[in-house]
């Protein structure tokens, strides 16, 4: 659970995959990949337009509703876990990759990893007291520890977005230390 929350509020589990093309079908299951929300997907290296799947049915479906046109996809749109490209692929084995969020796995034993990154098992600490606090009904102490959670997410809002950087010590001789 405190993962999720974390995900929820800061996209953190960067991943992406990628899939072939299959000619004339439009529809591809994304099921198995865990997707919170998609950045981007590139057809053959170049970046489709996203489209919500209201606007996509407005401006594609409506002109063209059995899907005939066919060629190199310009545009996707998702929908539960369907992924629909448009105009439909016309040749097979080309790739598509996808750019997303993800979301944890589920942990179900004590021998379950949690998914995110180490910086952020103090959160989940944090999370997992204020939920310990509010069963034994402690609720002054819950709170302080969901605000705590809360203000040092946002403290880690785009933490894995920073590129790293190395950084090395400097020895610098100025005149005096002669």
């Amino acid at each position: 659970e405190a993962q999720i929350e974390i995900v929820s509020k800061n996209q953190v589990l960067v991943a992406n995959a990628t899939t072939p093309s299959v000619a004339n079908q439009y529809d591809y299951d994304v099921s198995g990949l865990n997707i919170q929300t998609i950045h981007s997907i590139h057809y053959n290296g170049t970046k489709l337009e996203g489209l919500s799947f209201v606007d996509f049915e407005d401006n594609y479906l409506r002109s063209d509703p059995q899907r005939s046109a066919s060629g190199i996809p310009q545009v996707w749109a998702k929908w539960g876990n369907s992924l629909t490209l448009y105009p439909t692929p016309s040749a097979s084995a080309d790739s598509i990759k996808i750019y997303f969020y993800g979301l944890p796995a589920t942990v179900g034993t004590t021998d379950d990893a949690l998914s995110l990154p180490d910086n952020y098992y103090p959160r989940v600490l944090e999370y997992a007291l204020a939920k310990a606090y509010e069963m034994d009904e402690n609720f002054a102490a819950s709170d302080n520890k969901i605000n705590r959670f809360d203000n040092n997410l946002v403290g880690m809002t785009g933490d894995e977005q920073v590129p790293r950087q190395d950084t090395y010590s400097v020895i610098t001789i100025r005149p005096e230390d002669w």
